[in-house]
């Protein structure tokens, strides 16, 4: 007997089983779903966030380099000394500096400075009344506003000219002078709206979902379209993380763009209503089974078969499998959350480094409550006190680049970071490390509260062991600067800025070494005064030929590695000699003093960038005089009478004396037209100015080598009277005669 019946059951069965299945996993998709979307929610968030705190770490080191310009000597004389106010070659010196800064920021577009005094503005480019001022409303706008030392601007329309039409979109940085009270003037620092789209595009890149920042009037800064684009405008979007910047006063806002958003709210209203309508027709099914056997199962399947070619050939390739369908569905949804839990993962990193800045910065104000949870969540002992910061700094960096691929640097890069938190493990030292910098890494080490680390003992035994470690084990050498004890966690830009401080003394202490910034209070003090008058005497013995300007020169290095000076002082005397040089030399034609040497500035500023230790700069700096000279001596010899001028200047050594030498008295002894204009060209200075060089010279040996009075030996040099004598002798050494003879007697 055939089981006909028997077999048709089970064959009318088997498919509303097999259709219940799908409805359950249909059900699992619908979940899973959601989830993803509650990670992709965490993830947009930490997004925004790190877009914000980014942009307002960017903006903020545009101010500090504002406050630092302000603060320079040049900007005070600008504003309070009525000497200098109308100085051009000040003017000069300044919109050079702020041309400069210019071109050095990636998001400074323009400068420029206001003085209320005279009502003048003066920009890199130029130096005229506010009334010609392109910028005049925005100037008016801002004596009328009301604001602490700063102030951020909406966006707003700039030119620099009065006729120009074309405006560009910018934000400005608005800072008083002086910074509390502003009763001097202002300094507006423009930054084109571009250079913000840039900025955000280059670190966050091409962004599936929505984002804009916006001024206080919701005017658009920066974000995926433009305002006046009609699809920006046109979509619906659907904002889930919209916070506000403390610092600029700016909104932030990010998103989904509707679309994407509501296709996917369709899909998933589609699939919970067919899973209903699904389990719905199976218990009809199975309520009238025996009546409709075959066709409903049909009808079914073939429904089946019609969404997984529309929605899902991708993941089943065009076959008709429903068990591969749920497999692939179910892998791509748990790739999808994979990568969102590593999007959020990489937002903490980016988070912890930024507060990381911001706590060794001061940028950020932190409260105790927030303090003390980021320190638990770093593994930090409670009460969360007693720190000391190191800054360790990859010696020869420039050489560290060009001996490693970026991959291999990265590498090594973690091999630093693991090597201190190990070697920190076993001090018993909690400690918290950030790059700071390509080839700084800041520390805060939290010291055990035992006896032998109430002054840091301890870390400086551990910054010790890490540089040993390096230089035992690796192919280059590391410095550390470390600071004095913290005891609580509001003195540690304080630390951090000690420990920077003592790094910068690596270039005369020299490298491989652990720096403590106590140290730098016994260091001996610089004579600032002498090294100038060493300069200028070296580069006019280099351009009037005379043999001495070397070791004058290597008597410069000396004196700074004797009174151990910073890099930040040492690169304040290169740019007084390369001041010097432009001033005594910029006259001279040549390749030295063309493009792309820029009057020598831009090599100096070369070395100053690239050196490591003062040995590097030493070396340099000789190479580039030694070029210089060669340049002037190749000069002097095809422009100038070397036989006249051994001549006069062997009349003078002999009549230097003769109150009564002049101008008129060496043209008629040689017959020269237009001597003082032949000494400027000839010998590089003044006929007074070399005469009495020459006068005070002799004055200086008198003054060592005999115990003849100031009157006498005025009179032994030419001088007529002895306050003329004084008066030069002071100005050209810096003290009075007497006070001179005290200093050589006393040195001897």
């Amino acid at each position: 007997m055939k089981k006909n019946w028997f077999y048709r059951l089970l064959l009318s069965y088997l498919p509303v089983f097999l259709v219940m299945i799908v409805a359950v996993i249909l059900i699992v998709f619908v979940q899973l779903s959601r989830y993803s979307k509650q990670e992709a929610l965490k993830a947009n968030d930490a997004f925004i966030t790190f877009l914000k705190q980014s942009l307002d770490a960017s903006l903020t080191n545009v101010d500090e380099l504002a406050v630092d310009f302000l603060n320079k000597a040049a900007i005070n004389d600008f504003y309070y000394n009525p000497e200098k106010q109308n100085d051009q070659m000040l003017a000069y010196q300044i919109s050079t500096d702020m041309h400069r800064i210019v071109l050095r920021s990636d998001f400074i577009d323009s400068m420029y400075l206001y003085r209320m005094q005279d009502d003048i503005v003066l920009s890199y480019d130029m130096l005229k009344p506010r009334t010609g001022f392109g910028d005049q409303a925005f100037i008016d706008q801002i004596r009328q506003a009301d604001f602490l030392n700063y102030w951020w601007s909406d966006v707003r329309s700039y030119r620099s000219f009065e006729g120009l039409e074309k405006y560009e979109k910018v934000v400005s940085l608005v800072r008083k002078v002086p910074l509390l009270t502003g009763t001097h003037g202002l300094l507006v620092i423009n930054i084109n709206t571009d250079s913000i789209q840039r900025f955000v595009t280059k670190v966050f890149g091409d962004n599936k979902s929505y984002y804009a920042i916006t001024d206080r009037h919701y005017e658009l800064i920066a974000g995926n379209a433009s305002h006046g684009d009609e699809v920006f405008v046109n979509r619906v979007r659907l904002p889930l993380t919209s916070p506000d910047s403390a610092y600029t006063g700016w909104h932030y806002e990010s998103g989904l763009h509707g679309g994407a958003a509501l296709a996917a709210s369709s899909m998933f209203s589609y699939v919970g209503w067919m899973t209903l309508l699904i389990v719905l027709l199976g218990i009809g099914w199975i309520i009238v089974l025996t009546r409709r056997n075959y066709k409903p199962l049909e009808s079914i399947m073939k429904s089946i078969d019609a969404y997984s070619l529309s929605k899902t050939r991708h993941l089943i390739g065009g076959k008709r499998d429903e068990f591969r369908f749920i497999q692939s569905a179910l892998d791509d949804l748990v790739q999808q959350s994979n990568g969102f839990q590593k999007q959020y993962a990489e937002g903490l990193v980016y988070e912890y480094r930024q507060r990381f800045f911001d706590l060794m910065y001061g940028m950020t104000p932190f409260g105790r409550e927030e303090w003390e949870q980021t320190a638990a969540a770093l593994d930090m002992r409670p009460p969360y006190k007693r720190f000391t910061i190191a800054v360790m700094e990859i010696d020869r960096y420039s050489e560290f680049e060009t001996k490693y691929s970026r991959e291999d640097q990265n590498l090594l890069k973690f091999v630093l970071t693991s090597m201190v938190k190990e070697m920190a493990g076993q001090y018993r030292i909690s400690v918290w490390k950030e790059w700071m910098s390509a080839d700084q890494l800041g520390v805060l080490f939290q010291l055990p509260a035992t006896a032998n680390s109430t002054e840091g003992q301890g870390a400086e035994e551990l910054c010790e062991s890490i540089r040993s470690w390096v230089q035992t084990h690796l192919d280059f050498s590391v410095t550390l600067g470390i600071s004095s004890l913290a005891e609580d966690y509001e003195q540690l830009p304080v630390a951090y800025e000690a420990a920077s401080e003592a790094l910068k003394y690596k270039t005369t202490l020299g490298s491989n070494r652990v720096i403590r910034s106590c140290e730098l209070e016994q260091l001996p003090k610089s004579d600032l005064f002498y090294n100038t008058r060493l300069i200028k005497s070296m580069i006019l013995g280099m351009k009037n030929g005379e043999e001495g300007w070397r070791s004058e020169l290597d008597l410069l290095f000396e004196e700074i590695v004797q009174a151990r000076l910073n890099r930040d002082e040492i690169g304040s005397l290169m740019n007084y000699m390369s001041f010097q040089l432009h001033r005594e030399l910029g006259h001279l034609p040549g390749e030295i003093w063309s493009e792309p040497y820029a009057s020598g500035s831009l090599r100096i500023e070369k070395l100053l960038a690239t050196y490591d230790v003062l040995d590097d700069l030493k070396q340099g700096a000789f190479a580039f005089m030694d070029d210089l000279a060669a340049h002037v001596a190749a000069h002097r010899e095809n422009h100038s009478n070397k036989e006249l001028i051994r001549e006069v200047k062997a009349y003078i050594e002999q009549h230097y004396n003769d109150p009564d030498i002049s101008l008129v008295q060496i043209t008629d002894r040689f017959g020269i037209k237009y001597v003082s204009q032949f000494f400027k060209d000839e010998i590089g200075e003044k006929f007074s100015e070399y005469l009495a060089r020459v006068r005070i010279e002799k004055a200086k040996t008198l003054l060592q080598e005999t115990e003849d009075s100031v009157q006498e030996i005025a009179a032994r040099v030419g001088y007529s009277h002895s306050f003329s004598f004084i008066r030069m002798f002071k100005r050209m050494v810096g003290v009075t005669p007497g006070d001179y003879r005290k200093e050589q007697h006393s040195s001897k």
